[in-house]
This record gives C-alpha cells, structure tokens and sequence, in this order.
C-alpha cells in the first residue's frame, strides 16, 4: 500500500482550503444581514439536535419532552 507522503499533504491542504472557501464565500457575498441570518440558523439547530437525541436515546416522559 502507498503512503500519501508530501503529494498527499499538499491534495489535503488544497481540499481543506476548498472546504474553507465553500463555507466562507456564500456568507460573504450575502453580507452582514446573511451571516446574522445563518447564524440564527445554526442556533436553531442546536436546540433541534438535544431534542433528536433526547427522542431517539432515552423513554418515557424525556423522549416526549424530546419530541416536542
């Protein structure tokens, strides 16, 4: 088996900066209002992913609460 050496380090920066770049340029071009609205966003699925977890995790009165 082939180990990636320094060709695979530098495949792996370029896709960790395509990955930055993907995430960064969208909120820039939508602008100060965009990046507040995505923000809010990822907020919002904070609380979504306890509730998931609490629902697919526990029984009882906590899976219900999760649900809600």
């Amino acid at each position: 088996m082939r180990t990636a050496g320094r060709e695979g380090a530098g495949w792996a920066r370029l896709a960790l900066l395509a990955l930055a770049a993907g995430a960064v340029v969208p909120l820039v071009a939508a602008g100060p209002r965009g990046v507040l609205r995505a923000l809010l966003g990822l907020a919002g699925l904070a609380p979504a992913a306890v509730g998931l977890w609490w629902t697919l995790a526990h029984s009882g009165a906590v899976r219900t609460v999760g649900a809600v």
